[in-house]
């Protein structure tokens, strides 16, 4: 019996980096700004075949995640370290209804984002400070899949996601006036 199988997959990547550096006599400030936005939208999928047999999916995943290297050095001996790594790997949509009589129904999905590693150092002479704050985020949403076919039936969903977002602000004030501040 005819059968039309579609997959789509919109892969957007956005890289977004605003850097500023102002010194002058005392004191000093850096700042230090990179975005990272991954969105990946719609898979929609529709087959229609002799049997009346309909699929539909759709997934929305937004993924916001900054990456930041900040170095700050005062009259007294200060260091920032600051290192992130983002690993984003998406793959396997594969979907098959096959309509006559039998029907079958077939998703994977597999969504990994690690983000690893925030170390942050601070040394001086005069007193510091130091401050770390680390949010994480989990979301994902909604894969809902329907094959209705003419005799048998069958479905399978798997959906397994991680989303792992941390967030940092470290301030360290030394000897001579030395500001350091990281947003995101």
């Amino acid at each position: 019996m005819p059968s039309q199988l579609v997959i789509q997959k919109l892969l957007y990547n956005t890289i977004y980096e605003c850097r500023t550096e102002c010194r002058a006599g005392m004191p000093s400030q850096f700042v230090i700004q990179k975005l990272l936005y991954n969105t990946i939208s719609e898979y929609r999928t529709e087959c229609r075949a002799g049997m009346p047999s309909q699929l539909v999916i759709q997934k929305l995943l937004y993924n916001t995640i900054t990456e930041c290297r900040t170095e700050c050095r005062a009259g007294m001996p200060s260091q920032f370290v600051i290192q992130k790594l983002l690993y984003n790997t998406i793959f396997e949509y594969r979907t098959e209804c096959r309509a006559g009589m039998p029907s079958q129904l077939a998703i994977q999905t597999l969504l990994y984002n690690t983000l690893a590693e925030c170390r942050t150092e601070c040394r001086a002479g005069m007193p510091s400070q130091l401050v770390i704050q680390k949010l994480l985020y989990n979301t994902i949403c909604e894969c809902r899949t329907e094959c209705r076919a003419g005799i048998p039936n069958q479905l399978v969903i798997q959906k397994v996601s991680f989303n792992t977002i941390s967030e940092c602000r470290t301030e360290c004030r030394a000897g001579m006036p030395s500001q350091l501040d990281i947003q995101k």
